[in-house]
């Protein structure tokens, strides 16, 4: 069975099956942690396109959003400014961008043709803020602790683990005491030395329940190695916080779309995933390995 990983922008509360997924992030968490904690604080409606590039710097990532844009633009009179949001996964990296691109409609009267002009690219963080200021290192930290975050797994080596019931059956009411030392524990049942684990590493797990929710590491000698990043989800796959409440997706309107494929490189290298588009900018990736398990996060992405 080939293994692949599914990304969707829609509508949709989320998916109903996420496994646990493992993976490194380096010096982009600062921004992840922003990432994850801003999905309820923005209330944006627009148009926003999911694609694929072959990218891998921010030259690259804006280059392919705004030849994207040519085609996947708002509808606009002439000569009037319109803004989109792109989301565009890499290809031949495990790094994902949003790229916002300010554009209009040019109605040419002597060659009787329409035009569409890019203005301006610049790369935005959850929230839709730029964030072209940032160095480019800070910049390619943020896309890979984007990436990992939007599919719940590394692409580079996807890794489940799964909470043991003496420390935590549910994420819901769960407490850093428990998941904390419960993470160490399933990390040894899985045959991996938790000291191996680089500082800045996000996990994702899988409670009993079904319940799921994403931890970093923050300190190799901290009475709790691993706190909550502000991503969690109940098993019928919907953005929950602690006490297990779903939360609701913040944008009320917008729409958008895109579909595409790029390669998984941890266990079968050469495989695919897939993604696609929907409305109200709401996003869920996946990751299919080749004994049929599915792991992967939802949530939604500025527009």
């Amino acid at each position: 069975m080939q293994e692949h990983s599914q990304i969707c922008l829609g509508r949709g509360a989320g998916r109903s099956a996420i496994k646990a997924t493992m993976g490194a992030l380096g010096a982009g968490v600062s921004l992840l942690l922003s990432l994850s904690c801003g999905y309820s604080a923005r209330a944006a409606n627009g148009f926003t396109h999911v694609s694929v590039c072959n990218c891998a710097t921010t030259a690259d990532f804006t280059a392919a959003a705004k030849t994207i844009s040519a085609s996947n633009h708002p509808s606009a009179n002439f000569n009037t400014p319109v803004t989109a949001t792109y989301t565009v996964v890499s290809a031949t990296t495990t790094r994902t961008a949003y790229i916002q691109v300010s554009g209009e409609l040019v109605y040419s009267l002597q060659g009787h043709s329409v035009t569409w002009v890019v203005s301006a690219a610049v790369p935005v963080d959850s929230t839709g803020a730029s964030i072209a200021s940032e160095t480019e290192s800070s910049q390619e930290s943020f896309y890979g602790a984007l990436d990992q975050t939007l599919f719940g797994a590394n692409r580079g080596a996807p890794t489940t683990l799964n909470m043991p019931d003496d420390y935590a059956a549910s994420f819901i009411n769960s407490d850093d005491g428990e998941t904390s030392p419960g993470i160490g524990q399933a990390l040894i049942l899985a045959g991996i030395n938790p000291a191996s684990i680089p500082i800045n590493t996000v996990i994702t797990v899988t409670f009993s329940d079904g319940t799921t929710a994403q931890f970093v590491k923050q300190s190799a000698t901290a009475t709790y190695q691993w706190l909550w990043n502000g991503v969690a989800h109940n098993k019928a796959g919907q953005r929950i916080n602690r006490s297990g409440n779903v939360i609701s997706n913040p944008n009320t309107a917008g729409v958008g779309g895109g579909s595409g494929s790029a390669p998984v490189w941890g266990n079968g290298s050469g495989s695919y995933w897939y993604f696609g588009g929907g409305s109200d900018c709401f996003f869920s990736g996946s990751v299919t390995l080749p004994d049929g398990s599915t792991f992967g996060s939802s949530g939604w992405g500025p527009c």
